[in-house]
């Protein structure tokens, strides 16, 4: 799955460097917090959705976090509170943003939950930004009754942007801005792409792949081809690099190729075509 992830960065990124990779990331039940670390949440372990680690490597831009939870609910506001705080801290090299459910909660503890987002952490660190979900349904009330949407989302509205039932300044007053993503604005890294196939065309899958630089001595490993012979790394530092393949027994060829990094661009290495013996 994060292969697949970082083949749809990688692609994008060459149609377009300026195109942004968003999802919907899951948050079901408690937090890491509550359940023994990421890999044993609901998200990772039965979704396979390692939103942390596609943020940490830098393949994905954007988690925009689908925290559903009731505030009403002490266990619910528990697992919101826990996801957010986690949402704040694992943001890697990239962005993420709470998602709650405005559906599933009055305007008035929507609210709660918006200020809740935007919070800092107890390390100190903040999302980018809510995005309540839904427009067309914005609170319980209107879950129960559609003809209540419009007075709904206005309350909510103006909740958020004019006056705060309970008295707080809005958290949007003024207008929102779409944050800046410096690594794509301004990009100091690379990225490297390549592809390994046999003389006939047949892709070498599940191939180890490493990248090397002999100047600094960083070594990226963890990277396998896919049924196609793709494989990418994402947040190359400027240099040049050693592409390592460790073939199979039965695959004859070039094992290292020499590439040169540079910041914002795509860098291919080119392999001789390999002999299947």
């Amino acid at each position: 799955m994060t292969n697949y992830v970082r083949k749809i960065y990688l692609t994008m990124y060459a149609v377009n460097p300026a195109l942004r990779l968003s999802h919907a990331g899951i948050t079901y039940g408690y937090g890491p917090q509550s359940v023994g670390g990421w890999e044993k949440t609901r998200t990772y372990a039965e979704v396979y959705q390692d939103w942390k680690g596609w943020l940490a490597e830098g393949i994905m831009d954007l988690t925009v976090a689908m925290n559903y939870k009731r505030e009403h609910l002490a266990d619910q506001s528990q697992m919101y509170e826990e996801w957010n705080e986690v949402l704040a801290d694992w943001q890697g090299r990239r962005q993420t943003a709470v998602g709650p459910g405005v559906y599933l909660n009055t305007v008035e503890n929507s609210l709660v939950q918006a200020r809740k987002a935007l919070a800092p952490s107890a390390a100190g660190n903040r999302t980018v930004g809510w995005s309540g979900y839904s427009y067309a349904v914005p609170s319980a009330q209107a879950n129960a009754d559609s003809a209540l949407a419009d007075a709904e989302r206005a309350r909510l509205a103006e909740g958020l942007t004019v006056a705060d039932p309970a008295g707080a300044p809005p958290l949007f007053a003024d207008k929102a801005e779409v944050p800046t993503m410096a690594w794509k604005a301004t990009p100091t890294d690379g990225h490297v792409v390549g592809r390994l196939a046999t003389a006939d065309g047949t892709a070498l899958d599940q191939v180890p792949v490493t990248l090397w630089n002999p100047a600094t001595g960083q070594r990226v490993t963890g990277r396998l081809s896919d049924g196609s012979g793709w494989f990418g790394f994402v947040d190359v530092a400027p240099g040049t690099w050693l592409v390592n393949v460790d073939l199979p027994d039965e695959v004859q060829g070039q094992r290292v190729a020499k590439i040169e990094v540079r910041a914002g661009e795509i860098a291919n290495p080119a392999f001789t075509p390999f002999v299947k013996q």
